[in-house]
């Protein structure tokens, strides 16, 4: 009897730990970013992603989403999502409703979403992988939890 209920208890409390665990999100839309005091804005239910100005002008195309794997596409961070400004460039990253900090977003690739992701090489052989469809939306990820 006392197995049941603290399985029971844990199973609850995880789940309360990892509420927004799971939830699968996408860089944000053109349409959805905003420019507020030499800041890009994008505002989500879970949190908000920013970018500081570096150049000027309205996003004109979105450029990539980086994603640095830890354990391949099951599980890494997503490093950011850039866009093409009218002058210059922005790398919009994540911060969790609530906390002021910069946390990396760790999230796992949705197997149905694996074709827009593309591996990578980077400089002293470290891997990435970038989603450069036209569209932000169709970089998907799932989001398995934030950390320092």
């Amino acid at each position: 009897m006392k197995l049941k209920t603290i399985i029971a208890f844990t199973s609850v409390a995880l789940f309360s730990v990892s509420a927004n665990a799971g939830n699968e999100m996408n860089c944000p839309s053109i349409a959805d970013i905003s420019v507020k005091n030499s800041q890009y804005l994008a505002t989500t239910p879970e949190g908000q992603w920013l970018a500081i100005r570096r150049g000027g002008g309205p996003v004109k195309n979105f450029s990539q989403a980086l994603y640095r794997p830890i354990e391949k596409l099951e599980r890494g961070i997503l490093v950011t999502c850039s866009y093409e400004l009218e002058k210059g460039d922005i790398d919009m990253r994540f911060y969790k409703q609530g906390k002021k900090q910069e946390e990396n977003l760790i999230v796992s690739i949705p197997t149905t979403n694996k074709p827009n992701w593309q591996e990578e090489s980077m400089a002293l052989g470290e891997k990435f992988y970038e989603c450069v469809n036209q569209d932000p939306t169709n970089c998907k990820f799932t989001v398995l939890t934030t950390e320092k």
